[in-house]
């Protein structure tokens, strides 16, 4: 039911507008558009290097910027390395020497140091892989879910799975085995299925610590957010009945914005899933806060720039 896309620069910028962030990490893939084309779930990145936004600045003024934190780093690294160099030039001179034992000990004096036979030590590189891969950007959606967690839902709910846990136990497999498949990249995924304490893949079995859900929690009994539930259920991940839960109480949040009978409504029989069903909170019309960004002059200044 849900199309996959490959995010453009104009995805990017937006995401970060609705999330209203200075800056984001490009997403490896979009995961679900509203009915307008606006971006409402997407896959997290892994990459360091990020996205630059800013709605309120114009081309020249990120250039300056840019131009002004290069030259602040270049700063910082030369002054670094004329303290180092201060330092020392104010300790004793120390070299090294074989004892008798064979292991190397500091001396003083004008004797050279043997160079070392062992193989030095390289530091293994990785990307590491936040906890939530699933991002809800839409801020309808985020809206009502907000409302819904204001409405006590949580609570209800962590009392009802404290009882019987299944279905929580259960969302985190799927959730597990959907992330699996979407990212392609088994390292990845085991990275984050140990926070990043496991890089080899191989060692899957052997994961000391994990994580449980779209949220990165490390204790599987425990909910901690319907924001990252509903994100991958959003997303394509329908067998999470977790998030179809927190779902459905959006779906019944009234004009004040409460829900009425959120105990009921958290023990009754879910609904089939279907588009007309995952499309239900989609505006009426463009969201303002979506298309008004797209379609402004200094969305086009900054794709020029890109």
């Amino acid at each position: 039911m849900t199309t996959q896309y490959e995010p453009t620069e104009e995805d990017v910028n937006i995401i970060a507008h609705q999330l209203k962030r200075r800056q984001i990490t490009k997403p490896v893939k979009i995961l679900r558009r509203c009915r307008w084309g606006y971006p409402m779930v997407s896959l997290a990145g892994c990459a360091h290097r990020k996205s630059y936004h800013d709605p309120n600045t114009t081309v020249e003024q990120q250039q300056k910027s840019s131009k002004f934190h290069k030259e602040a780093r270049e700063q910082k690294i030369q002054r670094q390395k004329q303290e180092e160099e201060e330092i020392k030039d104010e300790r004793p001179i120390k070299k090294q020497k074989l004892d008798q034992s064979g292991n190397y000990k500091g001396i003083k004096g004008d004797e050279e140091a043997p160079e070392s036979n062992k193989p030095k030590k390289k530091r293994q590189s990785f990307i590491p892989v936040p906890g939530t891969m699933v991002w809800l950007t839409c801020p309808k959606v985020r809206l009502a879910i907000d409302k819904v967690e204001e409405n006590g839902a949580l609570n209800v709910l962590r009392q009802i799975y404290d009882k019987e846990p299944k279905e929580l136990y259960d969302s985190h497999d799927a959730y597990a085995n959907f992330l699996r498949k979407e990212m392609n990249d088994d390292q990845l995924f085991v990275q984050w299925k140990s926070a990043n304490q496991v890089l080899d893949k191989s060692k899957i079995e052997e994961i000391p610590y994990q994580r449980y859900g779209n949220a990165g929690q490390r204790i599987q009994h425990s909910l901690k957010c319907l924001h990252a539930h509903v994100a991958d259920f959003l997303g394509g991940c329908y067998e999470d009945k977790t998030a179809q839960r927190g779902w459905e109480l959006a779906n019944h949040l009234n004009e004040e914005g409460k829900v009425e009978d959120i105990e009921d409504l958290c023990e009754q029989k879910l609904p089939p899933i279907t588009e007309a069903y995952l499309s239900t909170l989609d505006c009426s019309e463009g969201c303002a806060k979506c298309d008004a960004y797209s379609k402004s002059s200094l969305y086009s200044k900054i794709t020029s720039y890109y």
